[in-house]
């Protein structure tokens, strides 16, 4: 994503959830849309065009998650979810000969692993724990910042995501999360995976 993107969405999405937090003179009363925003980290795998990218030495990078949707009642909820995770320094390890060439083996990659899911969230007893899950579109890309020149090289499947969590509410009627999530996607029959650690605040 676009620096310059992230933080107008990012700009959005805080002042959603601020203009919808419930107040202290309705804090029973159901929502009807939520939005949140999230960062932390995470760890990972993908495959792009014969390569698999690794997030770095550590294998930890950057990860941010946006979610936004209907309130269906108090115990769901229903929305989009991305989720991007990715490293300004990432490994690329060569796993076709036939792209060695072109695939420098340098460590100044960018490497990221984004999905775009439609997700349900589950509530039991409209408490502060939550589970989610959902399906939709995965994506892997690589960038050598070392060689201007050469493409980027991209890789699109079908990707599944899933997640537990707390949303305690707080005073001005907001929302903390401490979430957990796992990514999975699919490009051209080989897996890619992410786990994201994140902390955020949510609406709903």
């Amino acid at each position: 994503m676009h620096p310059t993107s992230r933080r107008s969405i990012l700009t959005a999405l805080f002042a959603t959830i601020l203009c919808t937090a419930p107040g202290k003179a309705a804090e029973s009363a159901t929502p009807r849309f939520h939005a949140g925003v999230a960062f932390g980290g995470g760890v990972g795998a993908a495959r792009v065009e014969g390569v698999r990218l690794e997030f770095g030495r550590t294998r930890f990078a950057p990860a941010i998650a946006l979610r936004g949707g209907m309130v269906l009642s108090p115990e769901f909820l229903l929305g989009l979810q991305l989720d991007a995770v990715g490293a300004g320094s990432g490994k690329v390890v060569v796993l076709s000969p036939t792209l060695g060439p072109t695939v420098p083996a340098t460590t100044t990659h960018r490497v990221a692993v984004n999905h775009l899911s439609l997700v349900g969230t589950w509530r039991p007893g409209a408490g502060v724990a939550f589970l989610r899950a959902g399906a939709g579109l995965a994506e892997s890309f690589t960038e050598d910042w070392d060689a201007p020149d050469t493409p980027v090289r991209r890789s699109f499947g079908p990707g599944a995501v899933a997640g537990i969590g707390i949303a305690p509410r707080l005073k001005n009627g907001a929302r903390v999360s401490l979430n957990a999530d796992v990514l999975g996607g699919r490009y051209s029959g080989r897996p890619s995976w992410a786990a994201m650690f994140t902390l955020g605040l949510e609406s709903f």
